[in-house]
């Protein structure tokens, strides 16, 4: 019976894994995609799909990658787990005035954790999928959904 359940154990381990390296590639997958786009407003969200959590990202005229998790869609105790996890990758959480469109006026403020990641995709990729099991916590399986324009 001990052996069932270390058996048990350890293939659960292997599928929780496959699907987090089959998430990967997903995120991967679309912020790559994001970066050969051509409009100026190409942008990426990706969420977990039963409960809309979301990450997205814009790219800036160098086709660096630009991260935004915003405030307004996070709980008190995932905003706590993204200071501390975000802060290791430089990522910090602040407040920015909002425009009516580019060089526009002021119509408010966002408060969030926005930061241009540059190019690399392997550690955007491990930032991104950090976002859903360190700061969201969620579990494999993870459903995600790709939102892009």
């Amino acid at each position: 019976m001990h052996h069932q359940n270390d058996l048990r154990s350890a293939w659960k381990r292997l599928v929780s894994r496959m699907n987090a390296m089959h998430n990967k590639r997903v995120i991967r997958s679309a912020l790559r995609r994001l970066r050969s786009r051509t409009n100026e407003d190409a942008f990426l969200i990706i969420e977990e799909k039963k409960t809309n959590k979301f990450v997205q990202f814009a790219k800036d005229n160098e086709n660096n990658l630009i991260f935004d998790l915003p405030d307004q869609t996070l709980t008190l105790a995932e905003q706590a787990r993204g200071r501390m996890l975000l802060r290791s990758y430089n990522i910090v959480y602040e407040e920015w005035e909002v425009l009516d469109k580019p060089d526009g006026k002021v119509v408010g403020t966002q408060k969030g954790f926005n930061k241009n990641l540059g190019k690399d995709l392997d550690a955007i990729t491990e930032i991104t999928y950090a976002v859903f099991t360190k700061i969201y916590l969620f579990v494999e399986p993870i459903k995600l959904s790709i939102i892009e324009n």
